[in-house]
Formats: C-alpha cells, structure tokens, sequence
C-alpha cells in the first residue's frame, strides 16, 4: 500500500494478490535468511508489471489444483488487472465480481456438458421444485448455485422406482 490509505483501489490489489497466491501457490511475502529479510516470492515469478505476465503466471499455475485451462486464463487476466500498478487501471470490485461470475457460468456450463455423458459420476442430489435449491444426501438444504440436469435417472439406478428424479449438479 502506497499510499498509506485504504481504497478500493487498494482492496483490489489484495483480492489480485490472492487470486494469484490461488493459481500458482506462492506466498506473496516470506522472511529469508539470517537476517530475516523480506523477499516477495509471488512477484518475483510473475513479474506482473513486465510483458509476459500471463504465460508465466500459467506456467507457474499449481499443477495439484488442475485448474481447467480457461478457468485459469481468465482468472490470471482478471487478478493480473487486479494488480494493476496504477490504481486507477484496477477494476471496481462490482467489475472483479461481475468477472468472477462469468468465469463462473461459463465454467458451470463447460462441466455440464462434460458431466452429461457421465451422469453416474454426479453424487446423489435431488431437486427442489423449480430448481432454486438442492437438498442434498443428508437432507440439508442448501441455497447453492446449481443447474438440474434434464436426463432422468433410469428405474435400475434408483430403489425409490419413481425413475423421474432429476440429477443436478450443485457448484460450491
């Protein structure tokens, strides 16, 4: 922080730090050596400001988290403007999660079209009457983002013999 105040500006420059701590499992800051001197680990491999900061972040993205590929792209875009060295060029907060959102859809949609052709591999959730919450397993319910699968469980898969229950496909 610069300037010494708390902003917007500065609250995104955060919410960027950790969206790049998220995708490449870096800390942003660390003590080293016997002298305990700070050292900045998450800029040093990303170097933000200088060209060619997207394909590193994507290089150095944490292969344990198998980030979807576009997934990854779009969040890097997103916590690299995040982080912007000018403040004035750093997204609103109402933009960051006007982003995040999209992000979201888009990839809610790309898995359920995956996860059509694999709808056994769905755990078990049922559908409240018009698909605006999940109760799950454990009959809690849950006010979740979700979508209901239009396939229909087939008679063999479930014991209740209604064969009329749809899959969904909760995203939390």
């Amino acid at each position: 922080m610069q300037t010494g105040q708390v902003s917007e500006h500065s609250e995104v420059y955060s919410f960027g730090t950790v969206l790049l701590e998220l995708l490449v499992n870096l800390p942003p800051a660390a003590l080293a050596g016997a002298n305990a001197e700070i050292i900045f680990p998450l800029l040093k491999a990303v170097q933000p400001a200088a060209p060619g900061a997207h394909a590193r972040v994507i290089q150095k993205l944490d292969q344990r988290a198998e980030w979807p590929q576009r997934v990854a792209d779009e969040l890097a875009d997103l916590a690299l403007s995040c982080i912007d060295m000018t403040p004035d060029r750093r997204p609103s907060f109402a933009n960051v999660v006007r982003d995040l959102r999209n992000i979201q859809h888009r990839s809610l949609g790309s898995q359920l079209r995956e996860s059509s052709e694999h709808c056994h591999d769905v755990p078990s959730i049922t559908c409240a009457a018009g698909g605006s919450e999940v109760s799950t397993a454990d009959g809690e319910w849950h006010g979740l983002l979700h979508h209901c699968d239009t396939q229909r469980v087939d008679e063999s898969d479930n014991d209740d013999d209604e064969g009329d229950t749809p899959r969904c496909n909760p995203w939390w």
